[in-house]
């Protein structure tokens, strides 16, 4: 806090402030010092994306949707910023808050192909487009979404296991032996990174 004290007008500092707590876990400090940051600097685009994903990971989806809304907000009145490279994560975060939210909301799919749109080889955002998808009866559009991701990051454990749950789910002959494929890809997939959905079966 010594820097912040020092010059408590500084939002570069309550940014950076807030990702050394993050860095120590401490989530509820680093919500704090992002809001400060964003207070001082309404167009400190970074301090507003990772108060979405503080708020993320506390599991506070109503204040992560209105910090990420805020940044896609903030981004579009000042377009040449250069936080806008990473705006399709922003959209995949939106659209796994509102999904967490209520797995039937629209919203969460739009954003999802929001991602997409601005980032076409954006393996995640098409996993998480064929969950919605799956997890609202769509087969078809489940497993075109899974294949999409699995051809973009073919040896992630995740994405293949659940490409093979849903083709078993699907249950036509080739889908089974493509669902077999699958399965012994992922066990003996070098990218052994979890994906964050669960899915039913």
């Amino acid at each position: 806090t010594t820097c912040t004290g020092s010059d408590p007008k500084n939002a570069n500092a309550f940014y950076y402030l807030g990702v050394a707590y993050v860095g120590q876990k401490d989530l509820l400090a680093a919500s704090k010092q992002y809001t400060q940051a964003i207070i001082l600097n309404e167009k400190l685009l970074l301090a507003r994306k990772e108060l979405g994903d503080v708020y993320f990971m506390m599991e506070d989806n109503s204040k992560a949707i209105d910090s990420y809304q805020g940044f896609i907000t903030t981004l579009n009145n000042f377009t040449k910023a250069p936080e806008a490279a990473l705006a399709y994560q922003v959209y995949n975060s939106l659209g796994k808050s509102y999904f967490i939210t209520d797995n039937n909301d629209n919203k969460a799919l739009i954003n999802f192909q929001e991602a997409i749109k601005l980032k076409k080889d954006f393996a995640e955002a098409s996993f998480n487009e064929g969950v919605f998808y799956y997890r609202n009866n769509d087969i078809n559009k489940a497993i075109k979404s899974f294949e999409n991701a699995v051809s973009l990051d073919s040896k992630n454990t995740g994405y293949n296991k659940k490409l093979a749950v849903a083709y078993v789910n699907r249950g036509a002959d080739a889908d089974l032996i493509k669902a077999i494929d699958c399965f012994n890809i992922a066990l003996t997939a070098t990218n052994h990174s979890d994906v964050w959905f669960p899915m039913a079966t």
